[in-house]
């Protein structure tokens, strides 16, 4: 017989399944809310989701994805040295394989603690509206290679333990048309 610390009743696995949505749909509410670019708030192109410790998805929107969000992360950041209060961010599809489609669309991983102990991560990407490259806008049908479209950012932790890193950040903005609206 399973112990009880192993096994969940139907009942409550639903409802974390529901929390997890929940938290979920908040993130999308936030991002609805907040957002200078005219991709994420008119055309809805952004992705929410919340991943386990081991980046395996549990909940995210209905946008099918080839590739993966959190593997890159975990390849640069060991877990151990992740701490509550960091982000990371990235745009680089071939770092994703694949589950970036062209660099405007930046993808934020943050890792979730409870009591000290990484329990997961919440990730959220979205279509940035000018991140450099060829047009305003970072979509150019003149572009034939990646770095055409703009700034290319490897996993970067842009937070760590609360404390945002603004060099980085000095970085990214100066390479785009409009900066206020990133």
């Amino acid at each position: 017989m399973n112990s009880p610390e192993k096994t969940l009743d139907p009942v409550t696995v639903e409802l974390i399944k529901g929390a997890l949505q929940s938290a979920r749909s908040e993130m999308e509410a936030l991002i609805d809310r907040t957002s200078m670019s005219p991709f994420i708030r008119e055309k809805k192109d952004y992705f929410t989701a919340v991943f386990d410790r081991q980046g395996r998805l549990i909940s995210g929107t209905r946008v099918p994805l080839a590739g993966n969000l959190i593997d890159c992360i975990l390849e640069q950041y060991p877990q151990d040295d992740m701490r509550d209060g960091d982000l990371y961010i990235y745009n680089d599809p071939y770092w994703s394989k694949g589950a970036v489609s062209h660099l405007p669309d930046m993808v934020f991983v943050a890792p979730v603690f409870s009591r000290s102990e990484l329990m997961g991560f919440a990730e959220a990407w979205g279509h940035l509206w000018d991140i450099g490259g060829l047009m305003p806008g970072s979509i150019s049908p003149d572009a034939t290679e990646t770095f055409h479209e703009g700034i290319l950012v490897p996993p970067t932790r842009i937070y760590r333990a609360g404390q945002f890193n603004e060099e980085v950040m000095r970085m990214f903005l100066r390479n785009s048309r409009f900066p206020e609206m990133v």
